[in-house]
């Protein structure tokens, strides 16, 4: 992973740099996973957290994010306890991936209060937590996790929070060298025995470590020192572009061919990498139920075509009942009362054909029942080919939509959403609008009045 303990530690001094004692102006939370700050500091500047399962990461961005015009209860909370905020501190605990940013705002009455918003950049695991600092309790979290599905870490309103569970590793940036002695310089497994000892080492690091390292004990510790140093002095955000795949880091990796290119801060470097692969999961997230109700119209219409196809070829066989009523008639003169079945020579064709009779009905009768038929499938051949062409342009009008749901922006899917509901395909959508509460007022008894 490019977002590990080492990245996390350099993201927050770029953090602190342009944020600390900064004022949240405003907040918004542009997906399921994602929340953007507007921050007053030494400039107007906006802090993206995400906690996607695939994208979690925090960094400053320059792009600009479509955001919902009704805020999630989550962003509305954060709103009510953070907006007009100031930045305390930004912090790293120990050298995971996991920053507490110390917030103060004044409450109800006028009293400085403080609050924690703790960023966990742990893949799926990732979490967005605000914590009252006095009491250590969750106020609320994006994901709530209940007891029954953790029992040592319950992530809910009113719950003690708890960082995840300690791995009692080495932080990485205090190495030593007898730590270092403990490692076989023969082991197979080299890189991981380091990521399994060290906090904040990742594969991707590891490899770089041990990139050209003298394989001893000492070897091992001085490629340790020559990586610190290179950390110190080398320090480049930059993205490598291969064939199969894309890295990011603080410094060039050396153990990687590939297109280099050079940002000068990490958000920078991160607007670029996720804006497109995390754009088209916004939209996806977005737009979900939508694509999802498109395909199953098109689908639906594929089958009543089907349908319509099948109706329509029984109703141009029923037209020849016209041909069977006038035979009847032609032959009346040959069938007897309470007879079954006529075998007639057809004119046309000069074959012999078998007719089916109502034995309690007269040749005319019979005749006539043979021509209501008829009559019955001339009006459905009607009705069938005008709903298969009405059919064949729903199918036509799905089918584009389906083209352009894939390549949406966000913006796009909504004017779909919008034309769907206009042509009452979908059922418009009603936001609820909230009562107000009634306010309590609180009694006292003075003298036991």
């Amino acid at each position: 992973m490019s977002f590990d303990g080492i990245f996390t530690h350099y993201m927050v001094k770029e953090l602190n740099e342009y944020l600390l004692n900064g004022r949240i102006n405003k907040i918004y939370q542009v997906s399921n996973y994602e929340l953007l700050f507007v921050i007053r500091s030494k400039e107007t500047y906006k802090l993206l957290i995400s906690i996607d399962p695939k994208y979690a990461r925090i960094h400053i961005t320059e792009m600009d994010y479509e955001t919902p015009s009704e805020p999630p209860m989550f962003c509305m909370l954060l709103r009510k306890h953070l907006e007009g905020g100031l930045i305390e501190t930004i912090t790293q605990i120990g050298n995971d991936r996991i920053i507490e940013i110390r917030i103060s705002n004044l409450n109800e009455i006028g009293d400085r209060v403080y609050k924690k918003l703790m960023v966990e950049i742990m893949g799926k695991h990732s979490n967005i937590i605000l914590v009252n600092e006095e009491t250590n309790l969750i106020i609320d979290a994006v994901k709530r996790i209940s007891p029954f599905l953790n029992s040592y870490r319950t992530i809910q309103p009113g719950a003690e929070y708890i960082l995840p569970p300690s791995q009692n590793k080495v932080n990485f940036f205090n190495g030593t060298e007898v730590d270092f002695n403990r490692f076989a310089a023969e082991s197979d497994n080299l890189s991981r025995q380091l990521i399994d000892y060290f906090e904040g080492l990742s594969p991707l690091s590891s490899q770089e470590l041990l990139h050209d390292a003298i394989l001893t004990e000492a070897g091992i510790y001085h490629a340790y020192k020559k990586f610190i140093k290179r950390l110190e002095t080398e320090y480049q955000p930059t993205m490598i572009i291969t064939p199969k795949k894309d890295y990011f880091y603080v410094i060039d990796l050396k153990h990687i061919e590939g297109k280099r290119k050079h940002y000068p801060t990490l958000g920078s470097l991160l607007d670029r990498f996720y804006f497109d692969k995390e754009n088209q999961e916004r939209i996806k997230q977005q737009t979900q139920d939508l694509e999802k109700f498109i395909k199953n119209e098109y689908e639906k219409n594929k089958n009543k075509l089907n349908n319509l196809t099948t109706d329509l070829e029984l109703a141009q066989q029923a037209l020849n009942f016209r041909k069977i009523g006038d035979l009847i008639l032609t032959y009346a003169y040959s069938i007897t009362p309470g007879q079954s079945i006529v075998r007639v020579l057809d004119y046309e064709t000069n074959e012999e054909v078998e007719i089916e009779l109502e034995p309690n009905l007269t040749p005319v009768e019979n005749a006539n029942r043979y021509y209501a038929k008829y009559q019955k499938a001339k009006s459905a051949m009607v009705h069938i080919t005008e709903q298969i062409e009405s059919t064949k342009e729903e199918i036509a009008y799905f089918e584009l939509l389906l083209e352009q749901i894939k390549n949406a922006s966000l913006t796009d899917a909504l004017e779909i959403r919008q034309e769907l509901e206009l042509l009452g395909y979908l059922k418009p959508q009603v936001t609820k609008i909230r009562k107000a509460k009634k306010p309590q007022y609180e009694k006292y008894l003075i003298d036991g009045v």
